[in-house]
């Protein structure tokens, strides 16, 4: 059961809940616990509880997006101390992580953690909030879970965020554990906590979802993870990652042998295992009652053939299926050592890629910008020094764009006369005006031709 429902049961709202119970669904595949981990066979020797091997494709989708957004570390355009504040919150490493976790669960908050008088970024991930007040602009008020441990005592945290006319308030609610995932009210103060309430001047968070429409459950304040449509082709892809493994355990040598090579077993008491016939490999002799059962005291080899190639076949259309479905362009995941793209193969082989890369981007943007502007209303009392300048993020998508692409664009432009070959020398090549002039005249000399005559008269 999700740790709201048993803090605060049947007071949330259905959508709340709902969006909680898919967030805690889409965990399990991204964490490799999903419901088809494990399955049920029945045998010789009765039921028997099965662990499949796992491709996790929900992982490796979000992991892949993830660090195509931060393959560069993007350049901010902020005051200096916001800069300086963004090094020490280490924010390149951990958004990347961060967003990886926010792709998988739909959701993911920004929110400013104020620890010894300094700022801190608290990294939230979706199932540790919840929001309050929301509508198509954005959450407005929201719950934060956290856990803490005094005593040797556990307590979950509820960080309240609530709007009043001069700000937010902030207060905590602290529940502790007492014993089989049972929690009770108590005080602040018992978990070591001295203030439980204060004012700040702005909102502290910023929540960001994935650009994509929440189709599974409409209307839900939360995003939808990226793979949320493609639940069923991650579990066919388990499912056939599971049949690779065993097909590489079952094709292992096996042999044929006479009767005789065998012993049996008896059982010595009831609780002994039953009458059995096993081979012993450490024999070192066999009896042939008579010269007719030589023949069967060969062994026999059984040797199977690997298929690998049909399910490794089987595994790639999944893994394009799985791409499809997620935004993407169907290579984007394959088996066949094309799963790390290039930098240069983005754009000219995935351009759908490239376009959910930008969505993620931009919507990131406006997160991020928002979470930061708040620092020029909260900034001063934690000593961060800020201007009226507007903030800016730059993705730097030069080291995702395909060379040769942008040199074909400018070919075809410059043929066509609409476009002019200082200009693709700029653009290509990264020259100055002036020396694109110049390289521009000392090209169209090479390539000059006199028009000379059959026997070399002009």
């Amino acid at each position: 059961m999700s740790i709201w429902l048993k803090l605060f049961g049947k007071k949330l709202p259905r959508k709340i809940v709902e969006g909680d119970n898919l967030i805690n669904y889409w965990r399990d595949i991204y964490t490799g616990e999903p419901k088809w981990k494990t399955y049920t066979t029945q045998g010789l020797s009765g039921k028997k509880t099965n662990y499949r091997f796992l491709m996790n494709g929900g992982k490796m989708l979000c992991q892949e997006l993830a660090g195509l957004v931060f393959a560069e570390p993007p350049t901010f355009g902020v005051d200096d101390d916001v800069r300086e504040l963004l090094e020490k919150n280490r924010f390149n490493e951990n958004g990347r992580v961060w967003l990886e976790y926010a792709l998988a669960l739909g959701s993911g908050v920004l929110k400013w953690l104020v620890k010894d008088g300094e700022l801190v970024i608290d990294w939230v991930q979706a199932g540790d909030f919840i929001p309050v007040s929301y509508d198509s602009r954005g959450v407005y008020e929201a719950d934060f879970l956290s856990t803490t441990v005094h005593d040797d005592k556990e307590f979950k945290v509820i960080e309240q965020h609530r709007q009043e006319d001069d700000g937010y308030r902030i207060s905590l609610e602290v529940y502790e554990n007492i014993g089989n995932e049972d929690y009770r009210k108590v005080d602040p103060g018992r978990a070591g906590i001295k203030q439980s309430e204060w004012i700040v001047p702005t909102k502290m968070f910023e929540v960001w979802k994935t650009p994509v429409a929440n189709s599974v459950s409409m209307g839900s304040p939360f995003g939808m993870s990226i793979f949320g449509t493609a639940v069923d082709t991650i579990q066919q892809l388990d499912m056939a990652g599971d049949y690779l493994t065993e097909e590489i355990i079952t094709s292992g040598r096996k042999i044929i042998i006479g009767h005789s090579m065998l012993q049996r077993h008896f059982p010595s008491s009831k609780n002994d295992k039953p009458s059995m016939a096993y081979y012993d490999k450490n024999e070192k002799v066999y009896v042939a009652f008579d010269d007719a059962e030589k023949e069967s005291m060969q062994p026999t080899a059984i040797n199977f053939d690997l298929r690998i190639d049909e399910i490794t076949q089987t595994i790639n259309t999944l893994l394009a299926i799985l791409s499809k479905q997620s935004g993407c362009s169907d290579s984007f995941l394959s088996l066949d050592g094309k799963s790390m793209k290039t930098a240069t193969e983005v754009i000219s082989e995935n351009s759908k890629t490239f376009r959910m890369k930008k969505n993620i981007e931009n919507s990131l943007t406006y997160t991020i910008l928002n979470f930061l502007d708040s620092l020029k209303i909260i900034g001063a009392e934690c000593g961060i020094k800020t201007t009226n300048m507007e903030y800016y993020i730059d993705w730097d998508d030069s080291v995702i764009e395909d060379r040769n692409s942008r040199a074909n664009y400018w070919n075809t432009r410059v043929q066509a006369g609409t476009g002019l070959l200082e200009d693709a020398l700029i653009e290509l090549d990264g020259l100055s005006e002036e020396e694109a002039v110049i390289k521009a005249k000392q090209i169209r000399d090479s390539r000059a031709v006199v028009d000379v005559g059959l026997w070399g008269d002009e």
